[in-house]
């Protein structure tokens, strides 16, 4: 069940978007199944190993974080991306709320171009890079979890 947990938290935050109330279904969504609290609440947050983020993107809003997982709402502006990197036990769920975006895979070698509601999964040490289709501005939901996060870049 854990291991699946990742495509099925997902697959009901697209339906979630697509027919509810979008931020307060995930929100309920994830404090029925993880213990997880709004972020304006005291909670356990995610272990995260040490780590600068040193690119620009317009903004990142946590909309939950438990003790092994957080979501998050990031925005990049035109030419804007998230570098190559890779996380060693988390996965990265990602959700196009406003495109369309580009998630890249090395090893598996992958190109998924996501467009509004579509969605992608990069498993742990798989090294990715997102930006937006032809250098646009994009938005997303970004699911990430099931562990302790880090973030190493690749080069």
């Amino acid at each position: 069940m854990i291991a699946d947990f990742p495509s099925l938290f997902t697959r009901i935050v697209v339906n979630a978007l697509k027919y509810g109330d979008g931020g307060k279904a995930i929100g309920r969504l994830l404090r029925i199944i993880g213990g997880c609290r709004p972020k304006n609440r005291s909670a356990k947050l995610m272990q995260s190993k040490p780590y600068k983020l040193d690119y620009p993107i317009l903004s990142r809003e946590t909309v939950m974080e438990g003790s092994d997982m957080k979501v998050n709402i990031v925005t990049c502006d035109i030419g804007q991306c998230i570098p190559w990197h890779f996380h060693s036990e988390i996965t990265d769920s990602f959700v196009c709320l406003e495109g369309p975006m580009v998630v890249e895979t090395r090893a598996p070698r992958k190109t998924h171009i996501l467009n509004n509601g579509d969605r992608c999964e990069v498993p742990p040490k798989v090294a990715h890079h997102v930006h937006g289709l032809h250098g646009q501005a994009f938005k997303f939901l970004l699911a990430q979890g099931i562990g302790t996060y880090d973030n190493i870049p690749v080069g």
